[in-house]
């Protein structure tokens, strides 16, 4: 499959707990680290907001241009946005 040392992750969205279990277990032993659950597809796309938002916040941390961080901002912004109607 993979040849390097590359470690992958992965979200699991699905209602059964038992589905999820067995899942986990294949996708571990296959490098893909973390391995992250979500019951719904809401849960996974909020998931994925906020985790998009901790990368911008941080790259925003260590932007120096004053131009980027503002379009970093805004781009935070409606993330959050997002993230509320979702």
């Amino acid at each position: 499959m993979y040849r390097d040392k590359t470690t992958l992750s992965a979200l699991i969205v699905s209602s059964s707990q038992k589905a999820a279990d067995y899942l986990h277990d294949i996708l571990s032993k296959l490098r893909f680290s973390p391995v992250a659950e979500a019951v719904s597809i809401a849960d996974a796309k909020r998931r994925q907001l906020e985790k998009q938002i901790a990368a911008l916040e941080t790259k925003m941390k260590k932007e120096k241009q004053l131009n980027r961080k503002m379009e970093l901002k805004a781009e935070i912004k409606k993330l959050k946005q997002a993230l509320v109607k979702a």
